[in-house]
């Protein structure tokens, strides 16, 4: 999986996201920025998670631990509010279209997605998507 850093943060909230954190933490939004494009990098880098970044990044900058374990936290819950936006609006997109699906000849495929037989394939196919997102907030299933 391939994203751009300062995109992200743009799509978490961008100027005014990092700012607020910023204050959260004691920090200048400019930095909070260029801590939370570190805290990601290394993520996405070391395969790791936002949290488990923080250590290595405080070393790296000479912050004190608690702000960048700060900034990952808000990141972190950024991320997973924007996740879960997207994934309500995907669940009620695919939803919508496996629904047309049922009555046709795809039908068995559609079933076939149904990983629980709880009759819905969707909740299967999120969590397919969950697990895939999982590392990056550090939480495996």
């Amino acid at each position: 999986m391939s994203f751009n850093v300062q995109e992200l943060l743009t799509k978490v909230g961008g100027a005014d996201f990092l700012k607020t954190l910023g204050d959260k933490v004691g920090l200048e939004a400019e930095r909070a920025q260029t801590l939370a494009a570190d805290l990601l990098a290394h993520a996405k880098e070391s395969g790791g998670d936002i949290m488990g970044s923080a250590q290595i990044i405080a070393e790296k900058t000479g912050l004190p631990l608690e702000q960048v374990q700060g900034v990952a936290a808000g990141l972190s819950t950024g991320i997973g509010a924007k996740a879960a936006e997207f994934t309500g609006a995907a669940e009620t997109f695919v939803g919508d279209m496996l629904g047309k699906l049922k009555d046709t000849p795809l039908s068995g495929m559609v079933a076939s997605l149904d990983k629980d037989g709880d009759g819905n394939p969707v909740n299967d196919l999120t969590d397919m998507a969950k697990n895939a997102l999982g590392g990056l907030f550090g939480s495996k299933k």
